[in-house]
């Protein structure tokens, strides 16, 4: 009796692995969960700093939207220039 509770909760353990294994493939898979927008390009000018953003559903940026993006845009450009430089940055849209 102790040995078939053994097996049984070794191969309910193996189809948790499977189904969690195979849950995170058709989530990485699926289109709704793919990033909707890409920074592709930090980059300096005249005027201060800048990111390229490529946006995949532009028609739905929203203010709040933007300002996270403009959070965003803030770390990468303190990463890369330095926090002193990512004061005012600038963003720039790419629709896809």
């Amino acid at each position: 009796m102790q040995k078939d509770y053994k097996v049984l909760v070794i191969g309910l353990f193996i189809v948790l692995l499977v189904t969690l294994f195979s849950s995170l493939l058709v989530l990485q898979n699926n289109s709704d969960f793919a990033p909707k927008k890409q920074i592709v390009e930090v980059g300096e000018e005249n005027t201060g700093y800048y990111c390229l953003m490529k946006y995949f559903d532009i028609d739905k940026l929203t203010p709040e939207k933007s300002e996270l993006n403009r959070q965003k845009c803030k770390e990468t450009v303190a990463k890369i220039f330095g926090d002193d430089k990512a004061e005012h940055v600038f963003i720039r849209y790419k629709d896809n």
